[in-house]
């Protein structure tokens, strides 16, 4: 019998497996997939928390020799046109603050790290997952050979994305209980787009989603689209049309995506909102990243927050075990912490998106950002810390917000 089954080999899966392993547990990690592999999502690592994770973890220096794209300015573009650039500033260690890493690369290169410490089993679809006083069952088919396997711990973790099996196994509320975002991504080469700059669209039609241009190095970029949760139900074949569309007529694109071919296909996925009343916990089992509704509604950026509650859920998960209490209520600390830890700056992001809605307000922003180095600053730092949205999104802060862009505008 293991300690602990971790389902889903994404960052917060192999974060915390990795972290229960160290602790000395008997670990097995297991996913569907077979790495390394394509995974649908912007790539960006952004702000300082995904750095501090792997700095807490001795992990950043391993992380610079995959040598992911590193961006130094952020470009933002309102629905009217209005633009302004702002420059990431480095981190006491000086580090970037944002980078740009295709999934099937840092998935893998994060899965190494947990090796030495967990075993892992790829190409396993779990099919069903067991919960009850004496222990987890875990079951599930060997996608190469279709024989069936079943695996036995003391505890399950659920890192197995937005429409969690283990969540609902578990009797928890499934992060897609609620309507989620959506997104769509492709790899395009042949762009005209600068290495060090990460640009974001505010598109009149998609508030308070946007249009990305992330680049990947040699004239390649991830290029999308999100939309927030009010919009999601905007069916794949029509998220397409709108982005080659953008890509085709918008002023500050069009020129520069002349010649850009898509390599490969366009991917959707959808984003799961957070919801702050959602159980996290029950007896023998633990919800992270995605499968946690972890994603940051206002950026959708998700990586950071799920590496930070796969060190959470590592922790009080470990000792739990040690302590041989596993119940509900014991378990429940690991709620307490996520809400703790992130849950202030993603109710402040889902404030975010209902208030980001307003062209002549997001123009505002823009303007100020561009005339304002607090505002810059804080804008910057919105997309990747929540000191940023601590400083935009509390009453103080709208109310000064407010008086400045009524001054721009």
């Amino acid at each position: 019998m293991y300690d602990a089954i971790v389902v889903g080999a994404g960052p917060a899966g192999s974060v915390c497996a990795r972290q229960l392993g160290r602790d000395g547990q008997r670990v097995l990690l297991l996913d569907r997939g077979v790495f390394p592999r394509d995974k649908a999502c912007g790539d960006a690592l952004t702000g300082k928390k995904t750095l501090r994770a792997l700095q807490a973890m001795g992990l950043c220096e391993a992380f610079l020799e995959l040598h992911p794209a590193a961006s130094v300015e952020l470009l933002v573009v309102g629905p009217s046109g209005r633009r302004c650039r702002l420059v990431s500033t480095p981190n006491q260690e000086a580090l970037r603050e944002n980078y740009v890493c295709p999934r099937r690369i840092f998935d893998q290169w994060l899965l190494a790290q947990c090796r030495p410490w967990v075993e892992v089993r790829e190409g396993i679809a779990v099919t069903e997952v067991g919960i009850d006083e004496t222990g987890v069952t875990v079951s599930g088919r060997e996608l190469s050979s279709g024989r069936a396997l079943t695996f036995h711990s003391r505890l399950v973790v659920g890192a197995d994305g937005a429409s969690s099996l283990v969540a609902r196994a578990a009797g928890l509320r499934p992060a897609r209980a609620r309507a989620g975002a959506a997104a769509l991504r492709g790899y395009f080469s042949g762009c005209d787009v600068s290495a060090s700059q990460l640009e974001f669209y505010m598109l009149r039609d998609i508030l308070p989603g946007y249009l990305w241009v992330f680049p990947l190095g040699e004239g390649v970029a991830n290029i999308g689209i999100g939309l927030a949760p009010q919009r999601s139900g905007c069916p794949p074949e029509s998220l397409a049309k709108f982005l080659w569309n953008a890509l085709g007529t918008h002023p500050a694109l069009a020129p520069r995506f002349r010649h850009a071919r898509l390599e490969g296909r366009l991917e959707g996925w959808v984003l799961p909102q957070w919801n702050c009343r959602a159980r996290l916990s029950r007896d023998r089992a633990l919800l992270i990243g995605d499968a946690a509704g972890l994603v940051d509604p206002l950026t959708g950026e998700g990586i950071g927050n799920a590496i930070v509650s796969g060190q959470l859920a590592a922790a009080e998960g470990a000792e739990a075990l040690r302590a041989g209490d596993l119940s509900a209520s014991r378990l429940r600390r690991y709620d307490r912490q996520v809400h703790r830890r992130l849950g202030p700056e993603l109710q402040l992001a889902a404030l975010g998106v209902r208030l980001l809605q307003a062209p002549w307000l997001v123009d505002g922003l823009i303007a100020l950002a561009d005339s304002q180095p607090w505002m810059g600053r804080a804008l910057s730092a919105l997309i990747g810390a929540p000191e940023g949205k601590r400083e935009l999104l509390t009453v103080a802060g709208w109310r000064r917000l407010w008086r400045a862009v009524a001054l721009e505008t």
